[in-house]
């Protein structure tokens, strides 16, 4: 192996122990015990849906999958468990069972709104820690860092088809 080659190497495997140490770290970061991070972002696409259209008879589903970029299904499956919970409350309007409105119950929107405090302050914690400037680079390079990513694998598509 030339020194290109493993000097290149080496730079991959740091590269993949530092994403791997990342994603341990952010594993622990939880905004709430009893919710997942995914469970979490569909509450609060769910709230943040429900503020900015102003529905009273809830968010359908479809425009909920659509907001997380989640296919109904994936949506569908989380909401099952959400509901279980009893953090949200399936609707349908005029007995239409193809079209379901999401609301959050008092008790999901209790604990939205105390995850995402909890969340706001470890994120400020944590990003002050870094300082104004380190997070405003570190912003920009995981901008740049996922559309590198994102083009080689689409490059890794076309090449494969």
């Amino acid at each position: 192996m030339s020194n290109a080659d493993q000097t290149a190497h080496a730079v991959a495997m740091e590269f993949f122990l530092a994403m791997d140490r990342v994603r341990k770290s952010w594993e622990k970061f939880t905004p709430c015990q009893s919710l997942s991070k995914s469970q979490f972002g569909v509450l609060m696409a769910l709230q943040h849906l429900t503020r900015e259209t102003a529905c009273t008879g809830g968010v359908k589903i479809t425009d909920l999958a659509r907001e997380l970029h989640h296919s109904l299904p994936a949506v569908s499956q989380k909401i099952n468990m959400l509901e279980e919970a009893g953090l949200v409350r399936r609707d349908s309007k005029n007995g239409d069972r193809r079209v379901i409105y999401l609301q959050l119950t008092e008790q999901g929107q209790s604990l939205v709104h105390q995850a995402a405090e909890r969340f706001d302050h470890r994120t400020a914690e944590t990003l002050n820690l870094l300082g104004t400037e380190k997070t405003r680079q570190l912003l920009l390079l995981l901008q740049d860092l996922a559309d590198a990513i994102d083009a080689i694998n689409t490059l890794s598509v076309d090449q494969e088809g």
